[in-house]
């Protein structure tokens, strides 16, 4: 049942992956300047494209469009592209393959930049894999986006050197009454902190601005209860009694959980992680007649508390619904839980049951952020300490039925 189970959730996945509306509605200028309307496929570029894939109608012809002959595109209130050519340095940036060399190689490259801010002086975003780069303009000059110079270097075997230019840079460039050097000591190469004094820069030219940006927007959090159905098995093994191996079998059990999720502001909402306690219980009895007169009797009592904690994706498929795909880590604390072996009316051993992980994944589908209905698959856990561990061996999974009412 198990195999059957995986097979449909996989299933699941797979049809989750190809059943969002891909194609949203967008723009695109060529090289001659003409702004067309069209349909661009989203795919929540994580590094910054070098084409696209449109439609000029919803059910017109899929077409593409490359760097060469697009000067700038934008996918509805998503991020905006726009082509330069620029000089830029992809010195490495990870931390175990850095050199002791402090000076940039710098070459020219057309890309197509992010916009992030935008305004009287503008900020601009590129990723390539795990380069990441700043660029910046100044309105009415002509030439082009400059790189924020920053780099990182080794000086010695286990300390690491920063160069930090492009405090400087901003520090000359962003000139305004309330800006001060103060704000530019100890600013950080990150895109956060970049776009906070960019934004800070613009509304200090023009009080009146109206800027949509990162850091205006929050995580968006909900509460939900998450009754539910486990369907799970246990087994032990002894490797020095084997009448004490016993594969217990599948049961049907309640779980009842509270989740909290924070959605992301990024990705139109399509991220959020959760956190969800959660109580749980299986009991089940075996009996090997093959140990003295009446046999030997395992008893197993599992109840416990699980912690998943994990991320979440959304695939939107209309304004009231959508699937989502979810994978977590699950912390086990289990509550007076163990194994209870019986020989003729007499208590033979007791195993305690100890703190213990593993993992889920899940696929489901929530209706207007009311009501939501998942099928989880619980990864194979072990639930029995290091000290016991040692001779005994134990294995508990399964899968869940769950599910969500909102309450807010």
């Amino acid at each position: 049942m198990k195999k059957c189970f995986l097979s449909l959730l996989f299933s699941g996945i797979f049809f989750t992956l190809y059943a969002q509306i891909d194609f949203e509605k967008a723009y695109f200028i060529a090289n001659n300047g003409n702004k067309t309307e069209c349909f661009i496929r989203n795919v929540e570029w994580k590094t910054n494209p070098t084409y696209f894939e449109y439609k000029l109608t919803e059910d017109g012809q899929t077409l593409s469009a490359s760097i060469d002959g697009i000067q700038e595109f934008q996918v509805a209130d998503a991020a905006r592209y726009v082509r330069f050519r620029v000089q830029m340095d992809r010195s490495i940036d990870q931390t175990s393959k850095l050199n002791y060399e402090k000076t940039f190689k710098f070459k020219e490259e057309t890309l197509f930049l992010k916009v992030l801010v935008s305004g009287a002086a503008t900020l601009y975003h590129f990723e390539d894999k795990n380069l990441e780069r700043f660029f910046f303009s100044v309105k009415n000059q002509p030439e082009p986006p400059k790189q924020l110079i920053y780099k990182r270097y080794r000086t010695t075997t286990s300390e690491i050197g920063e160069v930090n230019t492009f405090r400087q840079q901003l520090l000359n460039t962003l000139e305004c009454e309330g800006i001060t050097s103060k704000t530019f000591s100890r600013l950080r190469y990150r895109m956060t902190d970049l776009v906070q004094v960019f934004e800070s820069f613009n509304r200090c030219i023009d009080p009146d601005l109206k800027l949509k940006g990162p850091s205006d927007k929050e995580l968006e959090w909900h509460l939900s209860i998450r009754p539910g159905i486990n369907f799970t098995s246990y087994s032990i093994s002894n490797s020095l009694s084997g009448f004490r191996s016993i594969d217990f079998s599948q049961k049907t059990g309640l779980r009842v959980g509270l989740e909290m999720e924070g959605v992301f502001p990024f990705n139109k909402n399509k991220w959020a992680a959760f956190i969800e306690p959660t109580f749980q219980a299986y009991r089940d009895t075996r009996v090997n007649p093959s140990v003295g007169v009446f046999g030997l009797t395992a008893e197993v009592d599992y109840q416990s508390i699980e912690l998943p904690v994990g991320i979440r994706h959304y695939i939107f498929l209309s304004e009231k619904s959508k699937f989502f795909l979810d994978a977590a880590f699950i912390s086990d604390f289990p509550i007076s839980s163990g194994i209870t072996y019986t020989i003729s009316t007499q208590t033979e051993e007791q195993v305690e049951f100890g703190f213990s992980g593993s993992f889920a994944l899940g696929v489901g589908f929530n209706y207007n952020n009311l009501l939501s209905l998942e099928a989880r698959y619980l990864g194979e856990r072990e639930v029995l300490p290091n000290d016991v561990s040692v001779f005994y061996t134990s294995s508990y999974g399964g899968f869940s039925i769950i599910l969500g009412y909102t309450l807010f």
